[in-house]
């Protein structure tokens, strides 16, 4: 055998016990990671909430609980596990002023869904917390004013800022139900009432209106919550949930929906 081929085996030889010894050292790695973050070192979230998440998406909430965080925003994440990286960032980005670039969501062939956590405009203040928190009315309302005005100024943040000023929004509970009857006139629309009626839904979003949901205690909530209606197959409705991508991500039976919904509101271009 040649020198130049015992040299070439013994590189191969030293690399096959480097790459070993780099396996085995990041399984011990994940493996200290987990015991690190199991479900017992939580105080603030339930085995449900955790279910699913990641060793360093547990680390991330190890941080949360030992950090500076409001508690209602703590709270939040509980319910909401998709928010971790927005509240994870609530230190660091709370006081940045985001750029809003609303043009991919204006363009959009169909309602476009917008998240009230996004960073955007999230950590902005709405009455007497942030949009991410209580902005599930404006954000709604976003999503059905740009899609029917093309105005790019309907942004969530904007609609929230009007809402409060214009005395929409109720301390303790959220927007009120005339931001959809009487404050959608000052983002270019016009509402209607709908009945609670499978039928009356299709109607409104056959006639290419959108309809905003005021959403009791069930899937979407636990107190209260507005979500868009989009449209409808048969097997049910399509819905943009502000504070879910998930939920959105569903198709939504009538008769799921009817016992959660409390009123309803179509809108179009005034």
């Amino acid at each position: 055998m040649t020198a130049r081929r015992r040299k070439g085996r013994y590189r191969f030889k030293r690399w096959v016990k480097t790459s070993a010894f780099t396996v085995l050292f990041l399984l011990l790695v994940f493996s200290s990671l987990r015991l690190l973050v199991s479900n017992a070192d939580f105080k603030s979230f339930d085995k449900v909430s955790l279910q699913g998440l990641s060793a360093a998406d547990r680390l991330k909430l190890r941080e949360i609980e030992k950090g500076d965080y409001p508690k209602q925003l703590v709270d939040f994440l509980e319910n909401h596990m998709e928010a971790l990286d927005f509240v994870y960032r609530y230190p660091k980005d709370k006081d940045k002023n985001f750029t809003i670039t609303i043009l991919e969501e204006l363009y959009a062939d169909e309602v476009p869904l917008l998240i009230q956590w996004d960073q955007r405009w999230g950590y902005k203040k709405y009455g007497d917390d942030l949009i991410a928190l209580e902005g599930c009315g404006p954000t709604a309302l976003s999503m059905a004013a740009l899609y029917l005005t093309k105005n790019p100024e309907y942004t969530p943040l904007n609609v929230s800022q009007v809402s409060y000023k214009e005395g929409y929004y109720a301390s303790g509970i959220g927007s009120k139900w005339s931001l959809m009857s009487e404050g959608c006139a000052h983002f270019g629309l016009s509402s209607k009432m709908v009945p609670l009626d499978k039928t009356s839904m299709e109607n409104a979003l056959n006639d290419k209106k959108v309809i905003i949901a005021s959403m009791g205690e069930g899937d979407f909530t636990k107190k209260g919550h507005f979500i868009v209606i989009k449209g409808f197959c048969e097997e049910g409705f399509y819905v943009n949930d502000p504070v879910s991508y998930k939920n959105s991500e569903k198709i939504w039976p009538y008769e799921i929906l009817k016992g959660q919904i409390k009123n309803m509101w179509a809108m179009s271009a005034a």
